[in-house]
């Protein structure tokens, strides 16, 4: 068996957790120094990181963030109930 590449893309990080739209600034700097602690100083949180298969966590550079731009109005359209 072979296998071709029929496409490629940029590099994305493989998950996000987004905060909602309603949070504050204060309240998602809090939640994503939480995170980073959690999984970069906690037992637990290194074995969640190893487990699923992730060197670890850190925010998303802004270059990342622009790339994923051309798929914001498609996501939207898809989590659209239907009518």
């Amino acid at each position: 068996m072979s296998v071709r590449t029929l496409a490629t893309s940029n590099a994305v990080p493989p998950i996000m957790y987004l905060a909602h739209p309603k949070a504050s600034r204060r309240e998602v700097a809090n939640m994503t120094a939480l995170l980073l602690e959690f999984a970069e100083n906690t037992p637990e949180g290194r074995k969640f990181i190893s487990d699923v298969g992730h060197l670890g966590l850190r925010p998303p550079a802004t270059t990342e963030m622009k790339s994923l731009d051309p798929y914001v109005s498609d996501l939207k359209a898809l989590l659209r109930p239907a009518r």
